[in-house]
């Protein structure tokens, strides 16, 4: 969704307090010969699959040359090992213990906090930004600034290996950029532009899925290269490369089984913590490499001094322009913070960590110390050897822990609505970790590094569920659970698992499992202080509620289902399960008004219009049914159950004819239609003491079935001729008979033998009959 915000002045600013000359004036401008800003993101990018990072890679052009007309830094480091954290970093130069999101389903960046563009909207500036995935979406709470916000991902997804992904493509992205730069480049803009090619599932278009087959990663770097040339060069061609400042860079890397971990969130090693950072800067003379060390919250404070300005007091970056004139230049004695609380949701401890020059320090049950410039690759942990060092590091990542900012109740939480849930999930997300507070591990606490094999089958198994390899899934669960290791994520994939394959009593007892884990987990950290919904447990607590559904235990269900909505009232999901409830139920005015809120706050999902329109139709209300159905069609023009569900409805009020009307457009790509419409004539034909309305309904349904029927069912004729005799219509319905009999050969004895019974009925006069008990069971079955 491309989301358009109204430009408001920002009077004042928190951390900005002084730089204004006078109430409602932006802090004055150094001249500089930067005009525009462009900051691009490359999603899970390594830097060694960078030509201009790895001398042996000549593979990323266009990256290369941005490197070869700017300033490279050899030792940048993410926050984060997630998408959401990281960015949040970036667009605001502060670590996540000052802006509190620590990972992507159970948070987003509070509106206190200021971001980048706000404070570049506040120059004047137009401000763009275009995501290519649903984990930095406008809900985030990165929007905050831009006049565009451009996150308009693809309904059906993208299919990649297996999963089916919600993001866009890269070329995609920059299409949409380069849209909005054509229109806009006469006036000064900062632009954020978000590739996530490179992240899991890695299947690049061609040509790189062919040239790459044995290495699909390093493809889609290479792809995203090719979509980053684009937008540079539309630059060149407008003109704009002599005054636009061009920073590259990434949220996080991808670790390919070093350390035992799989692509990323886990762990905070080099693998995944480090990331390119290229700036390329109007005026530069010549290329530079610096090895001093930075962080991505030095993006937010650069482009202000790049712009003549000064950075917010709250900011925890520095400004790198004194190192984009002299590679030998240094920052300083500084600290560079990393984390990753995503541990924390299967009983871990977080990890925690801080560098100071070579030294990198990770707090957690078993601390670590890396002396990165002899042991790039952390192989070596020297705590024992280095105590003092460890010691001083620990006590320095004390301080900044004891100083973060203070979280209120409910802020920067993400209320994730269950499809929210389920699109993270194919991106590879199970959840996320908790902000638990505590700096020190507790007793019982798991180490990280001794449970990474178990998260790697988890997240395996989440990423098989999403592309419907059920057993596979499950089969890594199980391999969780025999290990011993009781993590309530476990328990939440074997219950959609479950589900999925309909094996719904095996689901409940997993989700309530899952859900009584998750309730003692409350009970144990009630004292400390927090308080914080995981995302997860609210798709679990719809699940259930589904599940109990399908089990045919309404009451159950609406219970689960209403104590949902007491974590929040606004998740669509939760309605459409509670309409199915009331529905199964019978309480149809209840059911109604579940359907009516699950599409006020949905209104794009189609099963939900359909439900309400088939609900109300199921009541009786068939008038405001067909104004339901139109309702639907309006918005789903091409909704083929609408139609047949429109003309179901028109055939009840008794406007055959345009009833006749509709099923038959339905029927023309809606397989189902021709067994539904013989259903249908079945149910209203067979039924002791038909009405003569009935009889017509049913003729119509019958010949309707028989006409969009592509393979002449013997069946299907028998449903016409019992459709014939409910009419009284016994001629007909004794050749219609004659003809199922000669269709049916002498396949099926049963059936023919029924067939005989009718036929000796109809020769005597007498219309068939029967109990619902005895209603054959037709292959296909109806879905409102």
């Amino acid at each position: 969704m491309r989301h358009v915000f109204l430009a408001v002045v920002l009077f004042s600013l928190p951390g900005w307090a002084g730089l204004c000359g006078c109430a409602g004036e932006a802090p004055a401008r150094r001249p500089t010969a930067v005009r525009n800003v462009v900051l691009i993101s490359i999603d899970t990018c390594r830097v060694d699959r960078l030509g201009c990072y790895n001398q042996s890679l000549l593979k990323t052009p266009h990256i290369d040359r941005l490197a070869s007309e700017g300033t490279l830094f050899t030792r940048a480091r993410a926050t984060n090992p997630l998408t959401l954290p990281s960015h949040s970093s970036m667009l605001t130069g502060t670590t996540p213990l000052y802006h509190r999101v620590h990972d992507n389903s159970n948070y987003r960046l509070a509106e206190r906090h200021v971001t980048l563009a706000e404070l570049l909207r506040e120059q004047g500036l137009k401000t763009a930004a275009f995501v290519g995935a649903i984990v930095i979406e406008a809900k985030s709470g990165l929007s905050q600034g831009f006049d565009l916000y451009d996150d308009d991902m693809p309904k059906e997804g993208i299919p990649r290996a297996g999963w089916n992904l919600n993001e866009r493509r890269g070329d995609a992205v920059s299409a949409a950029a380069i849209e909005w730069l054509d229109e806009n480049h006469e006036d000064p803009f900062f632009m954020f532009v978000h590739y996530f090619d490179p992240h899991q599932a890695y299947q690049p278009p061609e040509p790189y899925l062919s040239r790459y087959k044995n290495d699909l990663y390093t493809g889609e770097v290479v792809f995203t290269d090719h979509c980053i040339g684009q937008l540079l060069d539309r630059l060149d061609s407008l003109g704009l490369a002599d005054n636009t400042l061009v920073i590259l860079t990434s949220d996080h890397g991808e670790s390919f089984g070093e350390h035992g971990e799989m692509t990323h969130s886990f762990f905070a090693y080099e693998t995944t913590m480090q990331v390119p950072f290229i700036v390329r800067s109007p005026g530069q003379k010549a290329a530079l490499r610096v090895d001093e060390p930075v962080s991505i919250v030095d993006v937010a404070p650069t482009v202000l001094g790049q712009l003549g300005l000064d950075a917010p007091d709250h900011m925890q970056g520095d400004d790198l322009s004194p190192l984009l004139t002299d590679a030998d230049k240094t920052l300083g004695k500084r600290f560079i913070y990393c984390e990753s609380t995503f541990p924390t949701r299967y009983g871990c401890s977080a990890i925690r960590g801080l560098s100071e020059g070579d030294w990198k320090y990770l707090h957690s049950v078993r601390p670590e110390l890396y002396d990165l410039a002899s042991d790039p690759q952390e192989a070596d942990n020297v705590v024992a050897g280095h105590p003092d060092i460890a010691q001083r590091l620990e006590v320095e990542l004390r301080a900044r822990f004891a100083a973060r900012e203070p979280l209120d109740e409910g802020e920067g939480t993400k209320n994730l609505a269950q499809d929210d849930v389920a699109r993270l999930r194919t991106l590879g997300y199970l959840g996320g970790g908790q902000d638990d507070g505590l700096f020190d591990a507790e007793a019982g606490d798991i180490d990280p590094k001794d449970f990474v094999a178990h998260h790697n089958r988890l997240s395996f198994a989440s990423g098989a569920f999403a592309a419907h390899n059920f057993p596979a899934a499950e089969k890594a669960c199980l391999e969780v659970l025999g290990s011993g290791f009781q993590v309530a994520d476990t328990h939440s994939i074997l219950g959609m698992v479950y589900r999925a394959q309909g094996r719904h009593a095996d689901a409940e007892v997993h989700f309530k499992k899952y859900l009584d884990m998750i309730a003692q987990r409350g009970e144990d950290t009630a004292d400390q202080g927090f308080s914080r919904l995981d995302a997860n447990i609210l798709d679990v607590m719809v699940q259930l509620g589904g599940t109990l559904v399908a089990l045919g235990r309404f009451d159950e269900a609406i219970e689960h289902l209403t104590n949902a909505l007491e974590f929040n009232d606004e998740n669509a999901p939760t309605y459409w399960n509670l309409g199915q409830a009331y529905r199964g139920k019978e309480n149809f005015a209840k059911a109604v008004a579940a359907f009516r809120e699950a599409v006020r706050l949905d209104p794009g999902d189609e099963n939900y219009a359909v439900a309400l329109a088939a609900t109300l139709e199921t009541s009786g209300d068939i008038d405001a049914a067909i104004d339901a159905y139109h309702q639907c069609l309006a918005v789903f023009p091409e909704l083929d159950r609408a139609y047949f569900g429109l003309g179901r409805a028109l055939v009840a009020r008794g406007d055959l004819e345009q009833g006749r009307e509709q099923l038959l457009r339905a029927g023309r790509r809606y397989k189902r239609a021709a067994y539904e419409a013989n259903n249908l004539a079945w149910k209203l034909a067979s039924t002791p003491n038909v009405s003569p309305p009935q009889a017509r309904q049913a003729l119509l349904y019958a010949n309707v079935a028989i006409e969009l029927d592509q393979d002449a069912r013997a069946d299907f004729f028998d449903t016409l001729a019992v459709a014939q005799a409910a009419a009284g219509e016994y001629a007909e319905a004794i050749a219609t008979t004659q003809r199922a009999l000669e269709m049916a050969g002498d396949d099926d004895p049963e059936f023919v033998a029924a067939l005989r019974g009718r036929l000796a009925l109809y020769e005597r006069g007498e219309a068939y009959s029967e109990t619902p008990d005895d209603e054959p069971a037709s292959d296909e079955t109806q879905d409102d």
